[in-house]
């Protein structure tokens, strides 16, 4: 994530502070805002010690 801050330009190293969960959030939207990536909710694992989501990419084609 903090790659694609640098990328974005929203952060800068050595400069900003860097803000992980600020940037988990924008990711985790700009995945849901894309109609190639689908979020496959069957493998979520919210109530683990460590929660995470499983995120797919749609081929190019439409294929799933």
């Amino acid at each position: 994530m903090q790659e694609w801050a640098k990328n974005t330009g929203k952060y800068r190293e050595g400069v900003d502070r860097p803000r992980y969960a600020r940037w988990k959030t924008r990711l985790r939207c700009a995945f849901n805002k894309a109609p190639d990536i689908v979020e496959v909710t069957s493998e979520r694992q919210p109530l683990e010690p460590e929660p995470y989501r499983v995120y797919r990419f749609r081929s190019a084609r439409g294929n799933d």
